[in-house]
């Protein structure tokens, strides 16, 4: 990007190229990317390494999540209490922003951390290795690929998201993983080999 940038844009939009890079690297490309505009705006489309915002996002709750973890520990291994809890504070605060402040609930990172706090509460749930009826399990994993393909046919730019919008693919991608491999969904749909081909691209296919 850094070098067709040089061979192709004008001085003010490769030192805008160049900010994103070192945003990029140092993982700040969201509040950098808030500061500039909104996510769907002509301008943002342009905006080549725009993508890495939810990098950003993920490593900012990386740092933070041991944190948490920690937390739980001297709890007394609190850990489904704390998660839950943080779960719904930041899902709170999606909502509640997403109707004032549509770019800051995009963006901050506490309106998106209940999003991979729900992958922390499905390894909980997967750790407790609870015997759950095929047939739960099959309803699960049909139920959840559905969902994610709702998300892809209603979710769009004219939508107020995240807010109560990104449940969708984020419930359906949690109940997948909770139905596990062996449901016919699993094995037969998301297993094929040209699924865990998209699935090996899957991120810089994204950016």
């Amino acid at each position: 990007v850094y070098a067709a940038g040089w061979l192709t844009l004008y001085a003010q939009e490769f030192a805008l190229v160049g900010k994103h890079i070192a945003a990029g690297a140092s993982f700040v490309q969201n509040f950098v990317l808030l500061s500039e505009s909104g996510y769907f705006d002509t301008a943002s489309e342009s905006k080549p390494l725009m993508h890495l915002w939810s990098l950003a996002i993920e490593e900012q709750f990386y740092l933070l999540y041991p944190l948490l973890l920690m937390i739980a520990w001297r709890m007394g291994g609190r850990f489904s209490m704390l998660i839950v809890g943080a779960l719904l504070l930041s899902f709170a605060g999606n909502i509640h922003l997403t109707q004032t402040q549509a770019n800051q609930a995009f963006y901050y990172p506490h309106t998106r951390f209940w999003e991979l706090l729900m992958g922390a509460l499905v390894c909980l749930l997967l750790q407790r290795q609870t015997v759950i009826p095929s047939s739960i399990r099959q309803a699960s994993s049909v139920s959840g690929l559905l969902l994610i393909i709702a998300g892809y046919a209603f979710i769009s730019s004219g939508k107020a998201f995240p807010g109560w919008w990104a449940l969708i693919p984020t419930v359906g991608a949690s109940l997948i993983i909770l139905a596990g491999p062996n449901t016919w969904t699993n094995r037969c749909i998301l297993s094929h080999a040209a699924m865990q081909f998209m699935g090996r691209i899957s991120y810089p296919l994204y950016l």
